[in-house]
């Protein structure tokens, strides 16, 4: 059997709020929190860095600008996922 891709992404995603704490987005109807407590990289960075992002499916969301990689999952499971800096 030959699958073939058909059609283009028509997952809808979009940054709907940044504040002093941080980031909000919607991706396909669900709202994940991106903190700059957890993620400082983000607060000295640009608003057109800020929105420029891609969705990788099926669970990163990617900042070229920022070189950020995020996995959905930190976001909605950060106890499975402990960040450290140094």
């Amino acid at each position: 059997m030959n699958l073939k891709k058909h059609g283009k992404n028509i997952l809808n995603h979009e940054i709907s709020s940044i504040n002093s704490n941080g980031i909000w987005f919607i991706l396909d109807e669900k709202e994940y929190f991106i903190s700059f407590l957890d993620y400082p990289s983000f607060q000295k960075a640009s608003l057109e860095d800020i929105f420029s992002f891609e969705f990788s499916y099926p669970d990163h969301i990617y900042w070229k600008n920022l070189d950020i990689d995020i996995e959905l999952d930190s976001l909605t499971n950060p106890e499975r996922f402990p960040l450290e800096y140094s």
